[in-house]
């Protein structure tokens, strides 16, 4: 009896070294994932920026006539949207506004 208890302690012993292992192992690839992520990362920021990839078309002929009105942003070249989304809440406070400006100037 005390033989057995002796050997299912010794597997749980060993079980958990195997988990400890494992978490360990797993802790150091996450970390390696990381270090190879910030190291891509660095590499690509220590190269000069390509400037046809910043202005993504400016000078191709194929550029439609709907492109060229657009407005883009200086620092990253995207088109700035001029339009804003309104819901119904926002849609009523503009006619509250409006009718109050048209109020305001009768007087």
């Amino acid at each position: 009896l005390r033989e057995h208890g002796a050997r299912y302690y010794e597997e749980r012993k060993k079980d958990k070294v195997k988990q400890e292992q494992a978490k360990a192992k797993a802790k150091k690839d996450k970390k390696d994932k990381k270090d190879k992520k910030d190291k891509k990362d660095k590499e690509e920021d220590s190269n000069p920026m390509q400037y046809s990839k910043f202005m993504k078309g400016a000078y191709d002929s194929s550029g439609s006539s709907s492109d060229e009105d657009t407005r883009r942003s200086a620092i990253s070249g995207r088109k700035i949207k001029m339009k804003v989304k309104k819901d119904s809440k926002d849609k009523s406070l503009q006619k509250n506004r409006e009718q109050l400006r048209k109020f305001l100037n009768q007087m």
